[in-house]
């Protein structure tokens, strides 16, 4: 989080994209994603997609909000 803000330090908002399909290890990245993203002051919208198919529908998500 602390490089994206770098790269992109006017946004208030970022996108992060899991995968469901392994929820341990999506259910702690987004959790620690979402803590860090607290302390930078970024709201943080977490996105799930599995498979390529899923990928337009989860890009199609992000523009609405603004990413």
């Amino acid at each position: 989080m602390e490089l994206m803000r770098e790269a992109v330090p006017t946004a208030t908002t970022m996108a992060l994209l899991t995968n469901p399909t392994n929820p341990n290890n999506a259910e702690t990245v987004s959790r620690e994603t979402q803590a860090a993203a607290r302390m930078l002051g970024l709201q943080l919208h977490v996105l799930h997609a599995s498979a390529e198919r899923e990928f337009d529908t989860v890009f199609a998500q992000i523009e609405p909000i603004g990413c």
